[in-house]
């Protein structure tokens, strides 16, 4: 760990690692939605383990994150924050609802 208040300037790269992860989750989910309309099971499967492994890394990547940094709170540009909060009002509700 960096020293104490500072993160390691690595940290900060991660925001943007968390977003290829997540895009890269929804790919290989839209393909295994395709893969398993054709009747491709084996791909499909594939896709789907490799939908799991992304979000799992991400999982790690973003709890790395915010122990490093903390909190950060929504800012710039200022006319979005009230749909950046009314998508994270949700994506918490989701997020609780889907807890086994």
């Amino acid at each position: 760990m960096a020293a104490e208040g500072q993160a390691a300037e690595w940290i900060y790269a991660l925001p943007t690692v968390n977003a290829a992860l997540n895009t890269a989750s929804a790919f290989c989910l839209a393909a295994g939605y395709v893969f398993i309309k054709r009747g491709d099971r084996s791909r499909h499967r594939a896709a789907m383990i490799a939908a799991v492994v992304c979000s799992t890394v991400f999982l790690a990547s973003y709890v790395t994150y915010h122990l490093n940094v903390g909190s950060v709170k929504f800012v710039e540009p200022a006319g979005l924050r009230p749909y950046y909060l009314g998508m994270l009002a949700t994506h918490v509700v989701l997020a609780v609802a889907i807890v086994p």
